[in-house]
């Protein structure tokens, strides 16, 4: 990270599309094979191979245990990897991340019934909160200290973790191209648009949107590997 340079690779499934970290391990999301790579970053040698089938793109995990997998819906594992419940079924599902303050995991989704996008807190095997997002719907949810953080291409989103339907939005300065992922770090929020590409911090009060890379040659592999994205070529 100091000089974006590559200085290993990790071989892991067929077509990794997203990277976590929990508990001192790294979680690598194989959409290809249906399958999730356990990292230990020690070694940097891959320790367990999970099958759960279909093409998961995503997953969260909670201390309490429970693991949640993006695949047409949320599929929820025990400890042992056993499948306990789905939820979302067959729901287009947005983004999803989880928050250690609240012991919550947060998904961003299409209803077809509601016909609407909303934001759902659960716990455990259970949707707790809901909240509509009206005409528009984070494509990014990221857990700050205080707060969830929502991006679309437009605004960001700020929700009360305790009460999602508690939020405000703001008008961000400028567009942010799609997609795009975010982190939050040390009170600051930051954007990556692949197709710019681009690093941004986005100032959550105001809207206001500053590039921190501007007309720079951008290492892909690095700045998607920071922020929680694995590179699809």
């Amino acid at each position: 990270p100091y000089n974006y340079s590559i200085v290993g690779w990790i071989s892991v499934g067929v077509k990794p599309v997203y990277v976590t970290n929990f508990n001192g391990y790294i979680y690598v999301v194989n959409q290809g094979s249906g399958t999730i790579s356990i990292i230990d970053p020690n070694t940097n040698r891959v320790v367990k191979t999970i099958y759960v089938g279909g093409s998961p793109t995503e997953i969260a995990l909670a201390k309490s245990g429970y693991i949640y997998v993006e695949d047409k819906g949320i599929e929820v594992f025990n400890q042992d990897w056993q499948e306990v419940g789905k939820l979302f079924s067959d729901e287009q599902i947005y983004s999803m991340t989880y928050d250690p303050n609240t012991g919550l995991v947060y998904v961003a989704w299409f209803s077809q019934r509601d016909l609407g996008f909303l934001v759902s807190a659960i716990n455990g095997t259970e949707i707790v909160q809901n909240a509509s997002t009206g005409p528009y719907v984070p494509c990014v949810l990221v857990a700050g200290e205080n707060h969830i953080y929502g991006l679309n291409d437009g605004m960001v989103f700020v929700f009360d973790p305790y009460n999602v339907s508690s939020y405000t939005t703001t008008i961000l300065n400028v567009s942010l191209t799609l997609p795009f992922v975010a982190a939050y770090a040390d009170g600051k929020l930051y954007a990556y648009c692949e197709g710019e590409p681009q690093v941004y911090l986005v100032n959550v009060s105001n809207g206001r949107v500053s590039s921190l890379t501007p007309n720079m040659p951008v290492c892909s592999f690095e700045l998607r590997y920071t922020f929680g994205y694995t590179p699809t070529n």
